[in-house]
């Protein structure tokens, strides 16, 4: 998962590593969570930022396919790619951050009663997608996953 030009230039090691990029995803979520904390910003402003950054978060992952095809040589595109996993553990991350915050404040009540919502099932539903892709998207899961595999050995899915 190394940069095309890691190992000529020190920024593009930097941006290479995968430690720089967890930060730098990671970073925004920590900042929010500790001016909501503080009472720098209001629940409101807090459950819209969250929610803000995951969806932008899950279009940026979902987009690295047709990205991949329609650039095929690009630089940035070759260096999203190995990082898909990255960015859509940080999108469940923001969801559920984002998730946690409205269960601490809203009574059950209220949860149950906006539950049948459009809006609102439909981000539980993301939230439960979400919940079993980043579960399944670690090394172990994925070996355990393969060795129930019954497709034949030549096909990729095993």
């Amino acid at each position: 998962m190394e940069y095309v030009g890691a190992k000529t230039s020190p920024l593009a090691r930097l941006l290479g590593a995968p430690y720089f990029l967890w930060i730098s995803l990671a970073l925004p979520g920590v900042y929010l969570s500790w001016q909501y904390w503080q009472g720098a910003i209001f629940y409101g402003e807090y459950l819209h930022a969250t929610g803000e950054f995951a969806a932008r978060l899950l279009i940026v992952t979902m987009a690295v396919t047709p990205l991949g095809l329609m650039f095929p040589n690009a630089a940035w595109v070759r260096w999203l790619a190995p990082r898909r996993r990255y960015l859509g553990a940080a999108t469940f991350g923001y969801a559920l951050l984002h998730a946690v915050a409205y269960i601490q404040r809203q009574p059950v009540e209220s949860i149950l009663g906006e539950a049948l919502e459009i809006g609102m099932w439909t981000g539980w539903l993301a939230l439960a997608v979400m919940m079993a892709l980043a579960v399944t998207s670690n090394e172990a899961a994925a070996r355990f996953l393969r060795r129930g595999c019954t497709a034949p050995p030549t096909r990729p899915q095993c």
